[in-house]
């Protein structure tokens, strides 16, 4: 047994070791497509950040509000107008 045999023997072992699936030597040159799928997609939701728009949401109901008070006087007006 050569010396270089005992390093690939205790690199499979180390591999084995973190129960990883054995893969043909042609898939070590390949990368894992779903690792980086999920690896991708990880550090995307991690990047994503979201947005609070509460004081927005504040400020269209003030306006739809006021809108709908600023539309009854308007017709309180006229009525009042055409009553006359």
């Amino acid at each position: 047994m050569f010396p270089h045999d005992r390093v690939i023997q205790r690199m499979v072992e180390e591999e084995f070791r973190t129960n990883q699936l054995f893969k043909y030597p042609q898939e070590y040159d390949l990368y894992d497509q779903q690792k980086e799928v999920n690896l991708k997609l990880s550090s995307i939701r991690q990047e994503k950040k979201v947005p609070n728009f509460e004081g927005e949401k504040t400020a269209i109901d003030n306006f739809k509000k006021n809108d709908t008070y600023f539309k009854r006087e308007a017709e309180r007006i006229q009525n009042e107008e055409a009553a006359k």
